[in-house]
């Protein structure tokens, strides 16, 4: 909804969103409309080199930019670096969404998992509910599988266990699923260009918002400081 209205206003040209291919792997697509932008909703928990498609759009800037804390930090550092060579990618940042994450895998080591347990590819639908479940659901055609979660952190990307972000902190907003409120979201905003889209959705009435109840933000600080020891822990 943030992308579609960027979108339709003007604030941006394009937007780097990550799109899944049915029994492909996912990979960062350039959309212009807000309808594109739609079509890409979903979470997708294999990596994606979302940021190529970004290298290759900084012409048409500026661009909004939805990615895993990873993905921000790098383009928060290419922000950072006043050189002649970075002028065009960092004019064309216009604004980026982060989005919470504790690990991710390959789409590889997905497709093996699948493979080794008999979940299908091509999902309609993936999920990692909040604890105590400790499971990653698949749907598809109706059907539902529920895989062990050990078997997908066991297969996480090595980067992941070095990470201390959990909400994508550098990001104009930063966008999680809200613990014990499925359909919901928690919505961090932590920049004025952030807090200016966030309020013409709000009044546009793009959006339903509610206050994060006090236990799921008590979640969420534990949550956050949880990674941060993990990584400070990590050898």
């Amino acid at each position: 909804a943030l992308v579609s209205l960027m979108l339709s206003t003007g604030y941006v040209r394009g937007a780097v969103l990550t799109e899944y291919q049915g029994e492909g792997h996912p990979r960062g697509q350039l959309v212009r409309t807000p309808l594109a932008a739609s079509l890409a909703a979903g979470s997708n928990y294999a990596g994606a080199a979302s940021l190529e498609a970004f290298n290759r759009a900084v012409a048409e800037g500026p661009l909004a930019v939805v990615g895993l804390p990873c993905q921000v930090q790098a383009l928060a550092r290419l922000k950072a670096l006043d050189t002649p060579e970075t002028a065009d990618a960092r004019h064309a940042l216009g604004l980026i969404v982060g989005l919470f994450c504790t690990a991710n895998v390959t789409w590889r080591s997905l497709r093996a998992w699948f493979g080794e347990t008999e979940a299908p590819l091509g999902w309609t639908r993936t999920d990692i509910p909040p604890p105590p479940a400790e499971q990653f659901i698949i749907e598809r055609d109706g059907r539902r599988w529920e895989l062990p979660l050990d078997g997908f952190r066991s297969r996480m990307m090595p980067g992941c266990r070095e990470c201390a972000d959990l909400t994508a902190e550098l990001s104009d907003l930063s966008v999680g699923a809200a613990e014990d409120r499925p359909g919901w979201n928690t919505v961090v905003i932590r920049t004025e260009r952030g807090q200016r889209i966030w309020n013409e959705a709000r009044e546009q009435g793009l959006i339903e918002t509610d206050q994060v109840p006090p236990r799921s933000l008590e979640h969420l600080r534990w949550a956050a400081g949880n990674k941060r020891r993990r990584q400070k822990d990590s050898p």
